[in-house]
């Protein structure tokens, strides 16, 4: 029986990666300089769980990770208080604790995305972006919470819980959100809501939802994505609207499978 569900997330994680990614690319100039977005979230903060599960990833639909250098800072409104530097978060210790697991995530498997070849064709696969985007639509939806959400999205995204959970245990995970609290206390201008978009140095403030404009202007390299020369970006975002309604219903469905093998 067991055997059964995880050949049945094998062949929906799969069938996830497929859907979530462009089957052609157009090559850019590697030369180019490319745009850095940064964003910097709270984990259980209902405004950036929306904007990673429902904004972000146009990132990857309209074909923009080739210019983007995306960074992604698990800290937001935490603080710390003295004399031993204990880390507090808006929403709880729930978040200070999904902080810390995103933050050991990114550490471990750093690049954003990676490309490899599947019957000769090349897709982009999602890597910490992807656990972190899941993470969100279960937290989003209250599907699972705290340590089964993040772990049956370890299984979804085939990336390792072991690692993960021995990063946390030790102190190199404070080590990194402290290295994420010097660095949002010193944005500037100094973030004032969450999520923090900030492209090129230039934060969008409330404006954080129409990062693909800022992105398409901020970018200098030739050719533009075709995503930048769209009039209002309406047709790109027709294209992938289907695409997009059958990679949330995978993950329902990858949700499902891996919460009954837990």
């Amino acid at each position: 029986m067991a055997s059964h569900k995880f050949f049945s997330i094998t062949v929906l994680t799969a069938l996830l990666s497929l859907c979530t990614n462009a089957l052609s690319r157009t090559e850019y100039n590697c030369s180019s300089q490319k745009v850095d977005l940064t964003i910097y979230y709270d984990t259980l903060s209902p405004y950036c769980e929306e904007f990673i599960v429902y904004e972000l990833p146009k990132a990857f639909e309209l074909e923009l990770m080739h210019i983007i250098n995306l960074r992604l800072v698990p800290y937001g409104n935490a603080y710390i208080q003295e004399p031993n530097n204990t880390i507090s978060c808006q929403n709880g210790p729930a978040e200070c604790y999904l902080n810390s697991i995103e933050a050991c995530v990114i550490s471990i498997w750093p690049d954003v995305v990676c490309s490899y070849f599947i019957i000769s064709l090349t897709v982009m696969q999602n890597k910490h972006f992807k656990f972190i985007h899941c993470v969100a639509w279960q937290n989003l939806g209250r599907l699972q919470l705290k340590e089964h959400a993040w772990k049956s999205c370890s299984k979804i995204t085939m990336l390792s819980d072991k690692p993960v959970s021995n990063c946390y245990k030790s102190r190199y995970a404070k080590k990194l959100l402290l290295r994420y609290a010097n660095e949002t206390k010193h944005l500037d201008p100094p973030h004032t809501n969450v999520p923090w978009v900030v492209i090129n140095k230039r934060p969008l403030y409330y404006d954080y939802k129409n990062f693909v404009s800022y992105v398409c202007e901020a970018y200098q390299g030739h050719p533009k994505p075709s995503a930048c020369t769209t009039p209002i970006f309406s047709s790109a975002k027709k294209s992938n609207s289907t695409r997009l309604h059958i990679y949330y219903y995978l993950l329902h469905l990858l949700s499902c499978a891996a919460f009954l093998i837990n």
